[in-house]
Parts: C-alpha cells; sequence; structure tokens
C-alpha cells in the first residue's frame, strides 16, 4: 500500500478548479490511466469486478469532497483566511475520507480484494490525509493568485521559496539518507527540517507552506523505500505506518497555522490602508475648510 496517495487529491483538485458540466470529462480521462496502473504495478489477472470498485472507490472519493467543498464553502475557493483551511481541512482531510473509504472498503470486503477492514481503512486515510491537505490548497492558491504572497514582492518572494527548496532538499539529503539508522537518535534527526518548514509557513504562506511540505515529504519517501534514515527501523508495515503518522501531523498544523499567519498578514495590511485612506479625508476636509474659511 501506498505511503501517500495524491492521486485522488490531484482529482479533488481538479474537480474544485473546473466547472461541473466538465467534470465527466477528467473522470473519463482517469480511465485509462487507471487501467495503466492496474496491469503495471499489480496484478495482471486482476478480475474485472475488483478492478471497477477501484475506479468506483477513487471517483466516488473525488466527486463527493469536491461537491461537499463546494457547498460548504463560500466560491471561489482562494484558502485566504483560517476558516476556509480549517474547513477544508476537517472536511476533505479527515470527514468525507473517513466516510467513504468506509463504504469503498465494504465494496473491497465483496470482491475479496480486502480481508481485513479495520486495517485497510486505517492505511487508507493515512495515505490520504497528507495529500488532501497539502495539494488542493497549493493547486488552488496557485491558480488565483501568487504562491509568495503580495505580487508587490515576487521577485524576494520567489527567491526566498527557492533558497528554502534548496536548504530543504539538503537537509533531508543529509539527515534521512544513510544507512544502518540507531533509534536512539530518532527524535533529534527528525527536528532539523522542521524549523525550514516553519520559515515557510510563517513567510510564504498557504500555498508556499504546502509545497515545502511536498517537497519535504517526497525527499523522506525516496530516503525510506530503500530502507535509509529514521523511518526505517523495523519492518516495512510498521516504517511505513511511522511515516504517514509523521506526515499528518505535521502538515495539518503547518498549513493552519499559515493560513492564520496570512489572515493576520492580510488584516494588518488591510487597516494600514484604511488609515492611510482616513489620514487622506481627513487633509482633504481641513483643505476644505481652509478654503471655505
Amino acid at each position: 500500500f501506498a505511503i501517500v496517495w495524491p492521486a485522488t487529491a490531484f482529482l479533488v483538485s481538479v474537480l474544485l478548479l473546473s466547472p461541473m458540466r466538465h467534470w465527466w470529462l477528467h473522470l473519463l480521462a482517469v480511465i485509462p490511466a487507471h487501467f495503466h496502473m492496474v496491469y503495471s504495478f499489480q496484478s495482471a489477472d486482476l478480475p474485472l469486478i475488483v478492478i471497477l470498485t477501484q475506479l468506483a472507490g477513487n471517483f466516488s472519493l473525488a466527486t463527493i469532497t469536491a461537491v461537499v467543498v463546494r457547498t460548504t464553502s463560500e466560491l471561489p475557493l482562494r484558502f485566504d483566511n483560517f476558516q476556509s483551511v480549517l474547513t477544508f481541512v476537517l472536511l476533505a482531510g479527515l470527514a468525507v475520507p473517513a466516510v467513504v473509504d468506509a463504504w469503498i472498503l465494504c465494496l473491497h470486503l465483496w470482491t475479496g480484494w480486502a480481508t481485513d477492514f479495520w486495517l485497510a481503512w486505517r492505511q487508507w486515510m493515512l495515505a490520504s490525509v497528507f495529500p488532501a491537505v497539502t495539494i488542493p490548497p497549493l493547486m488552488i492558491v496557485a491558480r488565483h493568485r501568487p504562491l509568495v504572497g503580495s505580487r508587490a514582492h515576487l521577485r524576494t518572494g520567489y527567491a526566498e521559496l527557492a533558497l528554502l527548496t534548496i536548504a530543504l532538499i539538503v537537509t533531508c539529503m543529509l539527515v534521512f539518507a544513510w544507512d544502518h539508522p540507531q533509534p536512539g537518535y530518532l527524535p533529534i534527526l527528525l527536528l532539523p527540517p522542521l524549523p525550514l518548514l516553519l520559515w515557510a509557513a510563517v513567510r510564504l504562506g498557504v500555498g508556499g507552506a504546502s509545497l515545502s511540505l511536498l517537497i519535504f515529504a517526497g525527499s523522506i519517501s525516496v530516503s525510506a523505500l530503500p530502507g535509509q534514515g529514521p523511518c526505517a527501523l523495523s519492518s516495512p508495515v510498521e516504517d511505513v505506518l511511522s511515516l504517514q503518522v509523521f506526515l499528518t501531523t505535521i502538515s495539518v498544523p503547518l498549513v493552519l497555522l499559515a493560513a492564520l499567519v496570512g489572515a493576520q498578514t492580510h488584516t494588518a495590511h488591510t487597516l494600514r490602508l484604511s488609515e492611510q485612506r482616513l489620514l487622506a479625508l481627513q487633509r482633504r476636509i481641513a483643505h476644505e475648510l481652509h478654503d471655505s474659511t
């Protein structure tokens, strides 16, 4: 099973960015890719009913998530305030996948593709939370506004993002790409990337924080797959579980922190503009009173 499952989160992003009348085109385009992935990475003699239940499950999760988010959120989605991001995380990252995954697993139990309901449900949920709270915010923010803040500071913002990306990749390579991990050093080894992720959340907003988290997840997963780094300590199942829990527990607070800081920054900017307008109005009134007198 996957450490993270970004495919459904990417499809949710596409549906949220598209008119509902075009959804069937995007879903139709996924079908050939799904069959290709099944026959390339799963069993070539997988029953057709299992493949169809996989498709039905992925389509159901993506469409239900998009419908629920559209129904409960103000459109167009911009992720520019704390409430909108919190609502999205609770619905798209937790509530909807918890319910829909349970329904999908009932189909898989019926077809015989899954045998342990709670184990499969836990694996699916933990694999879907991280991409659900990072990929859609990143794509939607990049669609509607600059990824790194205001348009007045684009060059500085993208330079800062590039510097952060390089620092994050180098840090992950130094920390996670080594053999024969020692469990006693595990807490220390997980700390070095966190200041960089906090930097992204505070300075670059929801889009920059999501992109940094995806880079971090990619770096640590590339190291963990061959059995390197602090997340390769025991059996593969336990290693994947620990990595999923780690990515989930750092992604949700950091995305919410980025939303909170961004909302406060926007409020402060709005207050400054209001003060400037008020001062200009006072000067104009004083000038007109002077002239009339």
